[in-house]
Parts: structure tokens; C-alpha cells; sequence
């Protein structure tokens, strides 16, 4: 099992890296409760940050959902996956048992 912790991660430095559908719910069973942002000027509501034992850093985040909100527990919806490089991918499709695709997948 890949070892990260969800907690005093910077993500400072991350961007985008690629995409994964599925729930805030399905999200929350395996990181816990994410970050939150109630400010409807902001373009991130919820994210999450992860730390993998290799200092490798990946973010999990909505965008850009304004006066939409963060998304709801089972909406499925096309999270955002960012990281410090692609690599990133397989892990968090790895430790969310789902697939994710590379922003240059399409």
C-alpha cells in the first residue's frame, strides 16, 4: 500500500497534472475531510493535499464552480489532480481506486 499523509502538506509549487471522476464521498472514505473555501470569489472550494513518503506532494481540488459551491457529497464530478509532475497520477489512482487521466489524455 502507497504510505502519504493528508496532514501540514504544502502544496506550494504543485499545478495541474491530470483529472479523476467520482464522488466527494468516495474522496472523503480514503483522505478525510478536505480543505474548504467558502468564498464565492475564490476558484478552489475543496482540496485536499497529499504527501507521499517520498516527499512527492498531489492535490486533489474542484475549479472555478463559483456560485455552484463545492461540490456535493455523491455529485459526480471532474476533480482536478495536481501535483509537483505527472507522476503523481498513478499514485492517486492507485490509493482512490479509480482511474485517472493525464491533462493531455484527450
Amino acid at each position: 500500500m502507497e504510505k502519504f499523509t493528508t496532514k501540514n502538506v504544502n502544496s506550494s509549487g504543485t499545478a495541474l497534472e491530470g483529472y479523476v471522476t467520482t464522488t466527494r464521498a468516495q474522496i472523503e472514505e480514503v483522505l478525510g475531510t478536505p480543505q474548504e473555501n467558502h468564498d464565492s470569489y475564490e476558484k478552489v472550494t475543496t482540496e485536499w493535499s497529499i504527501k507521499f513518503d517520498d516527499g512527492l506532494v498531489a492535490t486533489i481540488y474542484d475549479w472555478k464552480r463559483y456560485s455552484d459551491g463545492a461540490p456535493l457529497d455523491n455529485e459526480r464530478y471532474e476533480w482536478h489532480v495536481g501535483g509537483t509532475n505527472e507522476n503523481v497520477l498513478p499514485r492517486v489512482s492507485k490509493i482512490l481506486g479509480v482511474s485517472v487521466y493525464g491533462k493531455n489524455s484527450w
